[in-house]
């Protein structure tokens, strides 16, 4: 099975029919090219991966843990399993790409405030991190939906203002829980 991933889109074969699945905005962006577009069910779980039914196969897209399926992260990097019918079809890793400018942005952030970078990747990313950011800024990996919550209300229990800039479904709720909270998207609006 060949899987190619551009830009967070999956795209494979799959049943003599091509499979695509935008992980930007999944919800209803699995198809099977040339058909409605429309899976026949789909659930997202929050922090581990999809599940959706198209033409009568079961289809999941996430974590090992989601998929039940031990496999080591020798990448060290972001890792989404596939699995079809239940059976284990293999993996794919993204490598993380930060925007222009942001050690600048970090830098003249740092003057002012206390930065903690809340991130749901793994410790493979934590070298790149700590080479681009202040030395000052607190780096927590690793870090499910409900934890970056909780994370949030601890710093405001401690008296502190919080803001918190998320770019997706898992900052929901440290981005609603935060004093302020900013969404960044990777669209353009002028």
């Amino acid at each position: 099975m060949l899987i190619e991933v551009k830009d967070k889109v999956v795209s494979t074969q799959l049943f003599e029919k091509k499979f695509v699945c935008d992980l930007n905005a999944c919800k209803g962006a699995c198809c099977i090219e040339g058909d409605s577009g429309a899976p026949s069910s789909f659930e997202e779980i929050i922090g581990k991966g999809i599940f959706a039914e198209i033409e009568g196969n079961s289809v999941k897209l996430g974590s090992s843990q989601f998929l039940k399926t031990m496999t080591e992260n020798t990448h060290k990097k972001t890792k989404v399993h596939v699995e079809i019918n239940g059976v284990y079809k293999g993996s794919y890793v993204f490598n993380n790409q930060y925007r222009k400018g942001l050690e600048d942005l970090f830098s003249d952030l740092a003057k002012h405030y206390n930065l903690v970078v809340l991130s749901g990747d793994n410790d493979g990313e934590r070298r790149i991190l700590e080479k681009m950011l202040p030395s000052k800024t607190t780096l927590v990996l690793n870090q499910k939906p409900e934890q970056k919550l909780q994370y949030i209300e601890q710093l405001q229990k401690e008296g502190k203002n919080v803001m918190m800039v998320g770019d997706g479904l898992n900052d929901a709720g440290a981005l609603a829980q935060s004093n302020s909270g900013c969404i960044v998207t990777g669209k353009q609006f002028f």
